[in-house]
């Protein structure tokens, strides 16, 4: 834990370089971050106290389809080595197997899944379409996928944890859900997220929590939780998340996996709960179990000729410019030493590797992204009718409710409301956070051009207990950066700590340069090894993945 002196010298030196307005940020940012260590310290023993409460273990993985990436699966169901309704029932076992211990699906569609998968390989049985032609037309030619279940899958529910609207089901597919069945892929189930996609627990009062598969005491994070605990526990493959304020990368840091966060716009956002409008803030991406995946899945659901051409290109490692940060601005807590450890081993992998220099960045501007993180708060987007024309006299009657049990809405969904209001209190119509928010994209635009990336912590610590997110929300900001400033961002897995928990970073790059960073992703995985399985019962023997599949 940070003491409250850490920053001081460079907290004065900031304070005698700036102007007025810098200065209350700075203080305000200060006095918010002693608040919430206080905070911590009162809490923090209270709720590790869940520690002792036992865990549960996944089962263990029995079939070896459930060990090969999509990338592979597709190309092996094109030359029939293995048949689509084999794959598509391995992982709807698997579904049914992990689903008691990790609570992550909110509907099924089992059968229908098997059903079209036993079209596919009838098709195949009998088309005269060859391979090339069917891995250009169909790339995902009968690979199972999950979806989040805040977008639209035709018939599954469509609630977004929200329990007024439990009977929700979608009339039609989402935008994103559809260019990928067009491809050929079969969905199998929608995975669970917080109410409204509002927090940090995948927690609501339809399908209940959310647990990590490495530890079943703490959170899998959010807000598409159920995507990554799914992929990770082997229930599924790929999966389609969103990402408002890291929804995406921070489920794949605590479950061990690979969430992209995209340029913005690359992939059709419609079919989302709750809409988000036209804010750049908001992406539609995908969460990976395997890095190669990325570009499988990015290239079937995106609507930019400028990034899919990208993608096709091969990026040459050793002519990339590198930087890293450890830090990201006054408000936000120092790194855990997993954390460190793991982009000081990146650092050095990256060096000695390709025999260049991993510089440190000089942003200046990003001291001033916890008022850029509450600008994002304004975001005009609807939730509900009743929640959308709460006051916060009414948010704060919810909240008591809330204590005693009787609310419909749960305590993340309010306590945003009421943050949301502040927020337009406060920074309505506030020229100077725009002005520090288009200065620090441009920073970020000179530093790392068309050829850098940014090796940067993706938040300060591998998975928490579910209510140290309280004491950690200003932290989030590690993550909010690439969306208030629309860049490409990919979490990848480094390996597990000695707490048996996922430890990992996140690669950042400038717009449209979603390729680059998925192929530092792809780097990091093949020196550091991507995935590694959770904790299983009775055993976590690894099964062996038969030559022709790769």
């Amino acid at each position: 834990m940070e003491t409250l002196g850490h920053t001081s010298g460079t907290f004065a030196k900031n304070l005698a370089n700036c102007d007025y307005l810098d200065i209350t940020n700075l203080v305000i940012q200060k006095l918010l971050k002693y608040s919430f260590l206080l905070l911590s310290c009162i809490l923090t023993p209270i709720l590790r106290l869940q520690r002792f409460k036992k865990q549960k273990r996944i089962p263990t993985i029995k079939n070896h389809l459930l060990l090969i990436s999509a990338t592979k699966i597709a190309r092996a169901i094109r030359r029939k080595q293995i048949s689509s309704e084999e794959v598509v029932r391995a992982y709807v076992e698997r579904c049914i197997a992990v689903n008691p211990v990790l609570n992550a699906i909110v509907d099924q569609r089992y059968d229908k899944a098997i059903e079209e998968a036993r079209e596919v390989d009838e098709f195949l049985a009998s088309t005269p379409i060859t391979e090339e032609e069917l891995a250009h037309k169909k790339p995902l030619f009968g690979v199972p996928i999950t979806v989040k279940e805040s977008f639209a899958v035709k018939g599954m529910s469509h609630s977004a944890g929200v329990k007024k609207n439990i009977s929700r089901r979608a009339t039609q597919d989402a935008e994103a859900v559809s260019l990928l069945r067009k491809a050929g892929a079969i969905v199998t189930v929608v995975s669970n997220t917080p109410e409204l996609c509002l927090h940090y627990n995948s927690t609501n009062y339809v399908t209940g929590t959310t647990w990590n598969p490495y530890d079943t005491n703490k959170t899998c994070s959010g807000s598409s939780g159920g995507e990554g605990a799914l992929i990770s526990s082997a229930a599924s493959i790929v999966g389609v998340a969103s990402d408002l304020a890291g929804s995406a990368r921070i489920p794949a840091l605590f479950c061990g996996v690979f969430g992209h966060k995209t340029t913005p716009d690359i992939i059709p956002r419609g079919g989302h709960i709750p809409d988000f409008k036209s804010s750049l803030e908001f992406t539609t991406c995908t969460m990976v179990r395997y890095a190669e995946d990325l570009s499988l899945m990015l290239k079937n659901m995106c609507q930019s000729e400028k990034v899919r051409k990208n993608l096709e290109q091969k990026v040459s490692l050793k002519e990339l410019r590198y930087f890293y940060l450890d830090h990201c601005c006054p408000i936000t807590n120092s790194l855990n030493e997993d954390i460190k450890q793991a982009i000081n081993k990146l650092k050095i992998h990256m060096e000695e590797t390709y025999n260049l220099k991993v510089e440190k960045a000089r942003l200046p501007n990003m001291q001033f992204t916890f008022a850029m993180f509450m600008v994002l708060l304004e975001l005009k987007f609807d939730l509900t009718e009743e929640i959308d024309r709460m006051g916060p006299f009414e948010c704060l009657l919810e909240m008591l409710k809330c204590f005693i049990g009787t609310s419909e809405i749960t305590m993340p969904t309010l306590t945003f409301v009421m943050l949301r209001w502040i927020s337009r209190k406060l920074f309505k119509s506030c020229h100077y956070v725009y002005a520090k928010k288009d200065a620090l994209k441009k920073e970020f635009e000179e530093l790392l051009d068309d050829n850098g990336v940014l090796i940067f912590p993706t938040f300060v610590s591998p998975a928490l207990y579910p209510g140290e997110f309280y004491m950690n929300i200003c932290n989030i900001i590690y993550l909010v950066i690439a969306n208030v400033l629309a860049l490409p961002s990919t979490h990848c897995p480094m390996g597990i700590n000695k707490a048996g928990l996922p430890v990992g970073l996140q690669i950042m790059a400038n717009t449209n340069n979603d390729h680059l960073t998925i192929a530092v992703a792809e780097e990091i995985e093949r020196a550091f090894g991507g995935w590694q399985p959770p904790p299983m019962n009775p055993t976590n023997a690894a099964i062996p993945i038969c030559n022709i599949y790769l």
